[in-house]
Order: structure tokens, then sequence, then C-alpha cells
């Protein structure tokens, strides 16, 4: 745990950057990383974009999921500066960022993947944005592929009819022009930004997620409860994709359908779950027969009876999350993007691995 004489160290370091740290940072912001020998340079370059930030008021607490005491040792030896919480095991995304939620000052909170590079100016555009309107409680960021910075991997995420979530924009062309602020359904878990506030009303991430549509969820709840999320295009991230579990491993894919079918349990009004059965019945079929048949992987299978076990626990979520609920049936229709079909999403998968392999080549 993070311990006073290392946080006299980290404002001592951090002075003599001339980084702003009070004992009340404006913003904190979590970085999560669980493989350090793999992620060494990423980590180092995400860091280096984070205190060559022109907004300055802000913490950075790195929770180390599950490295050896060597590596956390490395980490604290080469940014002396950082508040560091350490698990011995992996407490996954969502353990994680509430781990640090619990140990941060400051009145905002970001969550930020450890291989994300934010633009210097990030901070700023996002801190012009979030008083706008007092129940403004999430920011999207723009996020560039690292790999090929004219192509955007998501300008915050909408959920579909059927289920699922997309990036806003993915795979298109960021053709550098002017862009409006927007509002969409959340930010990508991958770099958020939120008002104190919202984890206050409706709680911290579900930590049963593990990794993976916890911030839908998160966002589910604070959206029925009234708050809202902006897109701002000029507060810009770039990524190194898919670096941790592997962009089609049989963990990922057990992952994204259970957290699916959770978040859609826990958080869809019985209106739209019973209205949007036949797309979310019809994309599961063919996604399920995909996988079985095409790869042999029972992962999305074993994910429904994942599920299922905890589906008395998650009737329980329902109701407090139900009973929250300040917004009406008119705006809770306009949460949900369009419809996509297997063909769009199959298209854009190749886009995505086309990018990952020229990345690697």
């Amino acid at each position: 745990m993070i311990t006073s004489s290392h946080s006299r160290t980290l404002n001592k370091a951090l002075q003599q950057r001339g980084i702003n740290l009070t004992t009340q940072p404006l913003i904190s912001i979590i970085i999560l990383t669980s493989r350090w020998e793999e992620k060494e340079n990423i980590l180092d370059k995400c860091l280096e974009g984070l205190y060559g930030q022109t907004f300055r008021e802000f913490e950075v607490i790195l929770v180390c999921n599950g490295l050896k005491n060597s590596q956390v040792s490395e980490i604290r030896n080469k940014h002396p500066y950082l508040k560091i919480i350490e698990n011995e095991k992996n407490n996954g995304c969502a353990g994680g960022r509430n781990q640090g939620i619990k140990e941060s000052k400051g009145n905002y909170i970001v969550t930020l993947d450890d291989d994300m590079i934010p633009d210097r100016r990030w901070l700023e555009e996002l801190i012009r944005c979030i008083t706008a309107d007092e129940r403004i409680g999430m920011l999207a960021s723009k996020v560039l592929f690292s790999s090929d910075p004219d192509i955007i991997d998501c300008a915050g995420v909408e959920i579909s009819k059927d289920g699922n979530v997309y990036g806003i924009k993915g795979m298109t062309k960021d053709d550098g022009g002017p862009e409006q602020i927007e509002e969409v359904f959340c930010p990508s878990g991958g770099a958020t930004f939120y008002k104190r506030e919202v984890f206050e009303e409706v709680g911290l991430f579900d930590e049963d997620f593990f990794i993976y549509y916890e911030e839908v969820d998160l966002a589910f709840r604070a959206r029925l409860a009234g708050w809202r999320c902006l897109y701002v295009p000029r507060a810009v991230l770039f990524h190194h994709h898919a670096w941790s579990l592997g962009h089609e491993s049989s963990s990922k894919i057990f992952l994204l359908e259970r957290n699916k079918i959770l978040t859609i349990l826990k958080n869809w009004p019985l209106k739209q779950m019973i209205y949007y059965a036949p797309l979310i019945v019809t994309y599961d079929l063919l996604a399920d027969g995909y996988y079985l048949f095409k790869k042999n992987d029972l992962s999305r299978l074993k994910a429904k009876f994942s599920a299922l076990k905890q589906l008395p626990r998650v009737l329980k979520e329902r109701q407090k999350i139900q009973g929250n609920r300040k917004i009406s049936y008119a705006d809770m229709d306009k949460l949900w993007g369009p419809y996509y079909s297997p063909w769009f999403i199959y298209q854009r998968r190749r886009r995505l691995n086309r990018i990952l392999q020229e990345k690697t080549s």
C-alpha cells in the first residue's frame, strides 16, 4: 500500500519536474499494469506522456496486478514519483481500478490502460468540458492506433441492440478535420474520465467482471441514474492494441460473452430486453455456431453457463439498479445505438486484424 514516506518522495520528485501535485490534486489517474517485462517500454511511454501534460494538477496511482517483488522494485527505482499499489495476484481491471479509486484524492477519476499514450493536451481538453453541465459525469476521448495514427480505434462506446458494444467510428480514417463535442453512451475502458460523484452515487466497478464490459456496466448504472457522457475529439490518445490477453484468445472470448450477458441482465430495462431479444438471439446463434464449428472453441457456451451461475446475485443487483433509475423510458430508448449486421462486424474485425498484423510484421 501507499506509505506517507513514499508520498513525500513522490511530491519532491514531481516538484523537481515542475508538476503541481498538491495534497488535494484535481485529477487522480489510475493505471493498471500486469506484465512488466512485456510492457516496460509501453508503460514508460504512457508515463512520459502523462508527465508531459499541459495540465498538471494530478496524481498517478499505479496498480501492479500480480507482479513479482523484484519487478515492483524496478518500477519504484525507475519511477520514484509514482504511488504504487502492489497485488500479489491479478485482481483484474475492475478490482485494480477500485483499489486505485479508494486510494485516490482527486475530484475527477481517470482510469488508463498502460498501453495508452496520451497527447500532451489530453487532460487540458478534458478538464475544459467536464464543467459544461452538472450532470456530465463521464468523458470519452479520441483513441487512435499507435501503429497507424490516421485510423481511429474508437471515439467513445455505443451499445448495440444485440447487446454488443462497439467503438464509435472504429476502423475509420481520421481526416484531422474539425469534430463536434457530442453525447455518447460511455468512454472506452482503456481511457475513462469520471466525476467522483458518479462512483459515490452508483458504486464502483463490478469486480465479478474482472475485465471487459466493466466500464459499460458502470455506465449503464450512471446513465440510468441521469448522468451523461460527452465525446471530446480534441482529447487524443494512441493505443498499442491488444497486448494483454491477445486479440482472439479463448479467455477474451469467454469474458466478453459472459460479461455481455451479465450487463444485459443487470441493467437493461425489461422493455428493451423483450423488444431486442430477437436481435440478441440471432447474433448469439450465429456467433456461437461460428466459434463452435469453425474454430472448435467452446468459450462462448461456457460463458453462458458461467453467467447463469451468477443469476441470484445479478437479480439482486438489478433490483437495486432499476430502483435508482431517474430517467424516463423515452430517454432510455436513446441510450442504444444502431444495430450492426454480422457481416458488418465481420468486416470490421478483419480490418482490425489487418492493422494488428501490420504492426507486428
